[in-house]
């Protein structure tokens, strides 16, 4: 079950909907009923297809900041007729819909498409929270167009606020040896201090992945974990993980205070850059749960989206709590002590609300 496009979607107290009754109807005022940990999805299904633009992309600007070498912004489009479906080695799926965001870059001057968030992502909530961010991507070939060293290499690359500590990097054949000469598939991480001087930290991926194909969507998974006041303090990233790889992270950054708390906060947007080559993007979704960014494993029984365990029980969180659906329609609440009645079309995923017969 799809989120909406491009929406904030906010988890609601289980005190939002009890005991609220009209006409017989027990309405929840629940934003999204299969992921209600979602805050941001951005899956391109709903945006006009053609060049990225600000005037035709509500939120979007499209090579209007830094593209120093003049490409043509025709470069940088919304593609029609497939989008990019991811699928685990657990056998998880991520649907690729129809349309993706398509980006070749000539050089490493070519600009940025940057999007503007409708509300700052939730990280100074005055307790410790982790915000996680996923995105998948594919390259179409190995282009010796950048203007890196001539090195036969495509690397996608988004940050968040434009600040180098909140960039994902996963770079296809890159050169890590100093003459040139080793290719590397490796996932980055930096600090923010200095971006001149700025350290990274690097994992290697070809014992995991080998080596980089063309023409197949790889999932990356950032976690960021913030203080009370919404100070980074690490983050952790995953390449094509499975669901029960939660713990078990390919890089974690080493970097210490000072370094993280020089960003700018909140966070407001992301943007988007390619490096040497074609890059095709899909499915860019935050969340504040590993559950809602990774998917099930193939075979695993969901209600609403939900995971259901070997007792028939769901636990839905913040949006009715725990819940024995094995029966369904009829739904047992533990939180009200009742069966209620939940029919598959009163299940809402685009917002609004959502209807129980009683």
């Amino acid at each position: 079950m799809k989120t909406s496009n491009n929406k904030l979607i906010k988890p609601l107290s289980q005190s939002c909907w009890a005991g609220i009754s009209v006409l017989g109807l027990s309405l929840l005022a629940a934003a999204n009923l299969a992921n209600a940990e979602v805050i941001y999805n951005i899956d391109f299904e709903d945006m006009a297809t053609g060049t990225l633009s600000d005037s035709t992309h509500p939120n979007w600007e499209g090579m209007l900041a830094g593209n120093q070498a003049g490409q043509d912004p025709s470069d940088w489009k919304i593609v029609d007729g497939g989008g990019l479906t991811w699928v685990a080695s657990d056998g998880g799926v991520i649907e690729g819909g129809d349309k993706h965001f398509e980006m070749r870059s000539v050089s490493n001057i070519t600009g940025r498409a940057f999007y503007d968030f409708d509300e700052p992502l939730p990280t100074d909530i005055g307790e410790p929270t982790s915000i996680y961010f996923r995105w998948v991507a594919s390259f179409d070939e190995f282009e010796n167009i950048s203007q890196l060293g001539g090195d036969w290499t495509v690397w996608p690359l988004i940050r968040l606020n434009a600040a180098w500590q909140f960039r994902s990097i996963l770079k296809w054949n890159d050169y890590t040896s100093a003459g040139g000469t080793e290719l590397r598939f490796h996932i980055e991480l930096h600090d923010d201090k200095d971006a001149a001087e700025g350290e990274r930290t690097v994992a290697t991926l070809e014992d995991k992945l080998g080596a980089p194909q063309n023409q197949t969507p790889y999932l990356v998974v950032m976690r960021y974990d913030f203080d009370a006041a919404g100070v980074l303090q690490g983050k952790a990233a995953w390449v094509n993980p499975n669901f029960a790889d939660k713990d078990q992270p390919d890089l974690v950054s080493n970097h210490e205070q000072p370094g993280y708390d020089t960003f700018v906060n909140p966070i407001v947007s992301l943007d988007i850059t390619t490096y040497g080559g074609t890059v095709r993007y899909d499915n860019l979704l935050f969340a504040t749960s590993w559950d809602a960014v990774v998917p099930q494993p193939a075979g695993t029984s969901t209600w609403a989206g939900y995971e259901v365990d070997g007792n028939g029980n769901v636990d839905t969180g913040s949006w009715m709590g725990q819940l024995y659906v094995t029966h369904a329609p009829w739904i047992y609440s533990y939180s009200l002590g009742t069966y209620t009645y939940i029919p598959d079309e009163g299940i809402s995923n685009d917002g609004s609300w959502t209807y129980i017969l009683k």
